[in-house]
């Protein structure tokens, strides 16, 4: 098994300081990054579980938010090795992208939600950059 269960979910929202208010203060998530248009958020599990994508033009109009979400695997050896089984059942993945505190690529599933496989890194590796969540870069897979 290559997959190790859900890492985090992406969600669209119309106002991110009002989301930021209940993800923070009424659900009590820990808000540990940000970069322009986003928040981060963790309940101590992973390095996030829920990231929130600020869009001016969103409405729920009942249908979900969902940005995409993203699988966790537990090392670069399955992170590689998924990236060439999606290629190989004819789906299209993204490049590899070094998150900082990520490794991870994208492709959409059958229906076109977007997908993100991804691998976290240690804060030990990126605990001294300054603004580790806004910070991406090529990775070779």
């Amino acid at each position: 098994m290559y997959i190790d269960g859900i890492n985090h979910l992406t969600l669209r929202v119309s106002n991110l300081e009002i989301s930021d208010h209940f993800y923070r203060q009424v659900l009590g998530l820990t808000r540990v990054g940000q970069r322009p248009g986003m928040h981060f958020y963790t309940s101590g599990r992973f390095t996030h579980e829920l990231a929130l994508l600020h869009d001016r033009g969103y409405r729920n109009n009942g249908r979900s938010g969902m940005a995409h979400v993203c699988f966790n695997v537990s090392t670069r050896e399955n992170l590689r090795t998924l990236h060439q089984r999606c290629r190989h059942f004819g789906f299209a993945p993204s490049e590899g992208v070094d998150h900082t505190i990520m490794h991870a690529f994208y492709l959409p599933d059958p229906d076109g939600h977007v997908i993100e496989i991804g691998l976290d890194i240690p804060e030990s590796a990126w605990r001294h950059v300054t603004e580790p969540f806004a910070r991406d870069h090529a990775l070779e897979l």
